[in-house]
């Protein structure tokens, strides 16, 4: 999974599916204009995938969806099923990442259990 940083994102495209990562406590998805920049240069129609944790925390309701057809529309935070489906990839995501985690205002027991500090 190749991930590409877009804005205040991290952006990974998995088939027709697009999943994105805060990067900053100041992540936007309203307001980064590269992102939407981004998807339209794609031409991607559809519903996106986010995991807001540095701007939001390990809160429940740091996933959300949203559909993107010329600009993001329908942010909502995301039912359990598509939370646990975001949480898979965002594993993934900041396993490989920790030092975005470990640069937030998440403390060090916040990451540990997320269960992904070596």
């Amino acid at each position: 999974m190749n991930f590409k940083k877009i804005g205040n994102f991290y952006l990974a495209k998995i088939r027709n599916e697009i999943f994105l990562f805060s990067a900053s406590f100041e992540s936007s998805i309203k307001r980064d204009k590269e992102i939407q920049e981004f998807l339209k240069n794609i031409e991607f129609n559809g519903k996106i995938y986010i995991d807001t944790i540095l701007t939001t925390g390990t809160a429940e309701n740091r996933f959300l969806t949203a559909y993107f057809k010329n600009k993001i529309t329908e942010i909502k935070i995301a039912d359990s099923k598509t939370s646990e489906k975001i949480s898979s990839f965002a594993y993934t995501f900041f396993t490989k990442n920790i030092k975005l985690l470990q640069n937030s205002h998440l403390t060090d027991r916040q990451i540990e259990l997320l269960n992904l500090a070596s």
